[in-house]
């Protein structure tokens, strides 16, 4: 059913690998961290990476996904955005930190 929508739609299937929906799933928490330091709600990353290690579940040994950002580096984050960003057009804002 879904293979026929998606044919019907004009939608183009693809596989992803577990390490690119690792890489979006995190490059999408980290705008949207980025967008909540931005708008005064929380102080910091760190902040950020409290709430969602401890209040969340992210995973703690992991430092959270503000700390996995500026692991990868702003570049990488940007890049992941782009692609979350061509998939899906006029759906995404990104915060201040990952505009160019």
């Amino acid at each position: 059913m879904i293979a026929n929508y998606s044919l019907k739609m004009g939608i183009t299937r693809r596989a992803f690998s577990d390490e690119e929906i690792q890489r979006l799933l995190l490059a999408a928490m980290v705008n949207e961290g980025a967008g909540i330091v931005e708008a005064g709600v929380a102080q910091s990353y760190a902040a950020v990476d409290v709430v969602k290690t401890a209040g969340y579940g992210f995973p703690g040994w992991r430092g959270g996904p503000m700390y996995w950002a500026e692991s990868v580096g702003r570049d990488a984050v940007r890049s992941a955005l782009a692609a979350l960003a061509a998939a899906s057009p006029g759906s995404w804002r990104f915060a201040a930190a990952y505009q160019d």
